[in-house]
């Protein structure tokens, strides 16, 4: 499952219209099969998006904290809320 070309699409509709949300739905709407994603952009550097379709994802949270994961495991020590 190789996220690459996820990356690119994104990147693709992205520079068509500078929309980054918007490019983040129009590529996931062109996927196939299950993901899970968590995307920054230099653009929007106080921006995180997070999107699955059949893959977990959690989001945990802390004292000026947000983490993105597979596995609430990886979160333990680092969030005080999992979701």
């Amino acid at each position: 499952t190789d996220t690459e070309p996820l990356a690119q699409l994104i990147g693709f509709f992205y520079a068509q219209t500078g929309d980054l949300l918007g490019s983040v739905r129009g590529a996931l709407r062109e996927a196939r099969g299950t993901f899970g994603i968590a995307l920054l952009c230099a653009d929007a550097s106080d921006t995180l998006i997070a999107a699955r379709r059949g893959s977990p994802l959690v989001v945990g949270t802390g004292p000026d904290e947000l983490v993105v994961a597979s596995d609430p495991a990886a979160l333990v020590g680092r969030a005080s809320r999992i979701t």
